[in-house]
């Protein structure tokens, strides 16, 4: 039996996903986003400083990366 193949470019690929409804458009970026590993931006000292600041003054209440990962996975659910 003979094996069929079947490559689309990246371009086409991209013209069909611009024909989707927005709401498909967005759960497949997310979709993709998801194989991704997850992205830390580094930060600089001063920045840290900045927010052990806020976080001592009770500005901003901290988070750990597990919850902050659920709700971005609860919001992407409802999208």
């Amino acid at each position: 039996m003979e094996e069929f193949s079947f490559v689309m470019t990246l371009a086409a690929i991209k013209k069909l996903a611009f024909q989707l409804p927005k709401a498909d458009q967005v759960k497949l970026a997310g979709a993709l986003l998801d194989r991704l590993p997850p992205y830390r931006k580094p930060v600089t000292l001063s920045e840290l400083e900045h927010r052990a600041d806020e976080v001592e003054s009770g500005k901003v209440k901290p988070v750990s990366s597990a919850q902050f990962d659920a709700h971005i996975a609860r919001l992407r659910k409802s999208i």
